[in-house]
């Protein structure tokens, strides 16, 4: 006799908000002021951050040195790593054909940039357009790890998950208003920053196995 065990998950949504006055987190040193909802990474030992006051990508060693800045003329919205060496950033501007928020690269291939209410997949290599998708609003920021699956702001209480063409799952409250940036941990719990409503939400992904 073969015993098989199944892993069958029914997934629950739990809204927590996080508190980050809870005496969990400390707060070691300030590395940069007065940057204007700024998008920031790491590359390699520096950090790379946008400035919205100063219209520049601004470059800092770990140990906080400022490096020299780049000067980019509009609004810098999103920055994301490419390679080793390379970012990718995302500008807002008066001109609408030319103004994004947030930026995905995705297989080494491709780049997905949302506007607000649109989200535009972009070949890598030619800068051409391979597709695109309406959303219901508030579609600043995007997050995905392949192709067909991508979690965005979808409305503006509205965040979703999209497989495909089809919405896999949908989170909405009232208590969250405008979403911004979305990321995911290494138990695939989500957690999406409210611009509007000045709070974090964390949507808690329960598990349940069970043994045939």
């Amino acid at each position: 006799m073969v015993e098989q065990c199944l892993e069958r998950t029914s997934i629950t949504l739990v809204n927590k908000t996080v508190n980050f006055r809870s005496g969990v987190f400390k707060v070691v040193r300030t590395i940069a002021d007065n940057l204007g909802q700024p998008s920031a990474i790491f590359v390699g030992d520096f950090i790379v951050t946008t400035s919205k006051s100063k219209l520049a990508v601004i470059k800092y060693s770990i140990n906080e040195k400022l490096l020299p800045s780049l000067p980019v003329g509009s609004y810098p919205t999103d920055v994301i790593q490419v390679d080793q060496c390379h970012v990718t950033i995302t500008l807002c501007s008066s001109n609408k054909d030319t103004s994004v928020y947030g930026l995905c690269f995705v297989d080494n291939e491709q780049f997905i940039v949302s506007d607000t209410s649109t989200l535009t997949w972009i070949n890598s290599s030619s800068g051409q357009k391979i597709k695109g998708r309406t959303t219901r609003d508030s579609s600043y920021f995007i997050l995905t790890s392949d192709k067909k699956d991508y979690i965005c702001g979808d409305g503006k209480h509205l965040v979703s998950r999209v497989v495909g063409t089809t919405t896999k799952l949908t989170y909405t409250s009232k208590q969250l208003t405008a979403p911004r940036g979305i990321g995911i941990d290494f138990e695939g719990n989500i957690y999406i920053a409210g611009h509007g409503s000045k709070n974090i939400h964390q949507i808690v992904l329960h598990q349940e196995k069970k043994t045939v």
